[in-house]
């Protein structure tokens, strides 16, 4: 059938075709006239249910560095023994670094949350198991993202914030006190080259947003950061100097 489209077959309880099956003792060789609407389809992803709510609002995105517990069931309950599950499992989202169902399903988790992924075509296969289900407590999960789209400035949160997002970031003229470290990378180790805790007599660096007074990709971080959060940016010394 077609979206929208109303038909009338005609069918037989007992017919190879039919699949409405039905007790013994019902008279089979009755005829019956179905008329079906067909409202809407859509292509089927992971089936969840929900069984612990989650904590937070926010779900995972890609380049978030996500950690959840998985447990595998058969469709008769038997425990199944499979690399994702025993100890929490630790992955880049968007990766391809599980199975695609596990990931469309942890896609819509936050953190806390608990669900139940039912059998569906994304969900991995079992060689000799017809039915797998997943158990899945999603742990934890860091931001990470490619504030600018082309990889010159990537965000890894560090620690959460204290405030409401979209509502609480700064905003044009906000007079904002931070502290920072500036930090170059070798391969050996890394070395700090700024450190308002050390060479601001432990003061933080005061400034407002829009005044040009500090770099503006130093400006465009703060922008996108909440009252107490803590995150880790990894850019080009020439973006923030």
């Amino acid at each position: 059938m077609l979206k929208g489209e109303v038909a009338v077959p005609e069918l037989h309880y007992g017919k190879d075709d039919c699949p409405v099956s039905v007790s013994d003792s019902f008279p089979k060789d009755v005829e019956l006239n179905f008329e079906i609407e067909l409202i809407e389809f859509s292509k089927i992803k992971a089936r969840t249910t929900v069984i612990n709510e989650a904590q937070s609002w926010e779900n995972p995105r890609d380049l978030y560095e996500v950690k959840a517990r998985v447990s595998a069931k058969a469709g008769d309950g038997q425990p199944l023994q499979l690399p994702t599950t025993g100890e929490p499992i630790m992955f880049t989202f968007g990766k391809s670094e599980v199975p695609k169902g596990l990931e469309m399903g942890i896609g819509t988790m936050s953190r806390g949350e608990s669900q139940y992924l039912s059998q569906s075509p994304p969900i991995p296969s079992v060689e000799g198991i017809e039915e797998v289900h997943f158990e899945v407590d999603l742990i934890h999960f860091i931001q990470v993202r490619d504030v600018l789209g082309d990889g010159r400035l990537i965000k890894r949160r560090i620690r959460d914030d204290k405030g409401e997002f979209t509502i609480d970031f700064p905003l044009q003229d906000c007079r904002l006190r931070v502290h920072y470290k500036g930090m170059l990378n070798n391969e050996e180790n890394r070395v700090f080259f700024y450190d308002t805790r050390v060479n601001n007599h432990g003061q933080p660096l005061e400034f407002s947003l829009g005044e040009g007074l500090v770099p503006e990709g130093f400006e465009m971080c703060v922008r996108l950061m909440l009252p107490e959060e803590i995150s880790l940016y990894f850019t080009f010394l020439s973006f923030i100097s």
